[in-house]
């Protein structure tokens, strides 16, 4: 997991504070008591009953700072699930983070669950940011259609619910949001393999349950989606916003080497949950984060592309860890808590 000294001298310690060493062995035990009880790492892709069981684990382990809530269930009856990480329950500024929104990119969800098991793991490191925020973390979304993508399709995008009497199957939760539903981008055709936006806004139980959820919830402050690919920082629409960019700009720095990722605005994805977080839900900040895509090798299909090998899982992971630390940091330093 990110380390303490990595992060310091990266981003001048915003949130992070020493721990003993019995404390972090204390925390490395804990680690791999629910590691070796469910089979997780960051070294394979895995199902969504481990990620699942997981969850459970580190809220059962962690009881003082991890709370999993149940959502709702998905089309096919998996439970939906978001775990929320933060010291005490006063505090209403909420940072959220979702991924496996789309079923093919399985470095998503990976780098959720990271992010969410390097929060709670190494939760001394992060006092001051996890005492002024509560953070909720969604590593999949889309268990249908994650696990249909495992089994049977491996370039499988959509849900995988039926509407009406179509013999096609599913539609794309990115394109579902109720915030400029059915412009550019989606599709009413519920036979296009890649973006059938529903018969109508929050058609599916997974982006109806993430709605009432994340409508729920007091100051949402940052909403995070991961997905891949693409190597972008995306905001929702082109607007003069300087905080917005200088996130953006940390996103970017964080995430890679100069050049490696690019910030810019999404105008063309009517439907997505980062314009709904942002335009209807009035989240402050909303970004959705494109992560890298198979290094090499699919020139001739770019599908391939999200075929990201899972050596790379902890790598970006690390990243996204980083990248969310810091925004958090300076949405701090903006005078937001």
């Amino acid at each position: 997991m990110l380390g303490l000294s990595s992060l310091c001298s990266l981003f001048l310690c915003v949130f992070l504070s020493c721990t003993s060493q019995s404390a972090v062995v204390d925390q490395a035990v804990k680690l791999s008591n629910c590691s070796t009880t469910t089979g997780m790492n960051w070294t394979s892709y895995h199902s969504y009953t481990t990620i699942y069981r997981y969850m459970k684990c580190l809220a059962y382990t962690y009881t003082e700072l991890v709370t999993l809530v149940k959502i709702g269930n998905s089309y096919e009856g998996r439970p939906l699930l978001v775990a929320r990480v933060g010291l005490g329950e006063s505090n209403t500024t909420t940072v959220w983070l979702d991924g496996g929104v789309h079923a093919r990119e399985w470095i998503s969800p990976a780098a959720a669950s990271y992010v969410l098991a390097e929060l709670v793991i190494n939760s001394m490191d992060y006092t001051s940011l996890l005492t002024n925020f509560t953070v909720y973390v969604m590593p999949v979304m889309n268990p249908d259609g994650y696990e249909y993508s495992r089994t049977t399709d491996r370039f499988w995008r959509k849900t995988r619910s039926r509407h009406n009497d179509s013999l096609c199957v599913g539609v794309d939760a990115n394109r579902n949001w109720g915030y400029r539903w059915g412009g550019e981008g989606g599709s009413a055709d519920p036979c296009c393999y890649q973006r059938y936006q529903g018969q109508t806004p929050f058609s599916e139980p997974e982006t109806q349950a993430a709605k009432d959820f994340i409508l729920s919830l007091d100051n949402v402050i940052l909403y995070l989606s991961l997905h891949s690919y693409g190597q972008f920082i995306l905001y929702p629409w082109q607007q003069e916003d300087e905080e917005e960019q200088i996130l953006a700009t940390v996103a970017v720095m964080a995430m890679g080497e100069e050049g490696e990722y690019v910030a810019m605005s999404a105008e063309n994805a009517a439907g997505c949950s980062m314009g709904w977080a942002k335009g209807e839900a009035g989240a402050r900040f909303a970004f959705t984060v494109e992560l890298p895509p198979r290094r090499e090798g699919f020139a001739d299909n770019p599908q391939e592309g999200f075929e990201l090998p899972a050596s790379e899982i902890e790598g970006v992971g690390e990243k996204v860890a980083a990248a969310v630390v810091t925004m958090v940091g300076r949405i701090a330093g903006f005078g937001y808590v």
